[in-house]
């Protein structure tokens, strides 16, 4: 498997982003190491339920690296991805991505509407996403 380069840089609408730092081609796979969290490393109202992924056997993947920093874009996304049996997360380019693209996903939920949802303080959202003099970043 081929080992794309990524940058993570600061984005308008979303704080942080990974963004391509080489064309990658339509159908491109790489794979991303994840942090396995159980139920209990999760209480009902932590913000890091808008930042993981659905695992296996009711477990939850927090993504490392340039996953972390992958933002949702709910119309025009051009990465979708998978869990596997080993905890990791496959990430697959649904359309060729040109260099300097930010990464999207379709999350499948807003993440303002999810917090509200579960009782997570919507202001710890915005904590995470806006630094102490007003610029986004987490």
């Amino acid at each position: 498997m081929k080992e794309y380069a990524f940058n993570v840089k600061e984005t308008k609408a979303a704080g942080r982003g990974t963004f391509a730092a080489e064309d990658i081609p339509k159908g491109a796979e790489w794979v991303v190491q994840c942090v396995l969290l159980s139920p209990r490393d999760l209480p009902d109202n932590s913000i890091l339920h808008t930042y993981v992924f659905g695992g296996r056997h009711k477990y939850s993947l927090l993504a490392g690296g340039f996953g972390m920093f992958v933002n949702c874009d709910r119309k025009n996304p051009n990465l979708k991805c998978k869990a596997t049996d080993d905890n990791k997360l496959v990430f697959t380019a649904t359309r060729d991505i040109a260099k300097g693209e930010e990464l999207t996903l379709d999350y499948g939920y807003d993440v303002y509407e999810f917090a509200k949802l579960h009782n997570i303080d919507v202001n710890s959202v915005n904590r995470l996403v806006t630094n102490q003099d007003g610029r986004y970043g987490r």
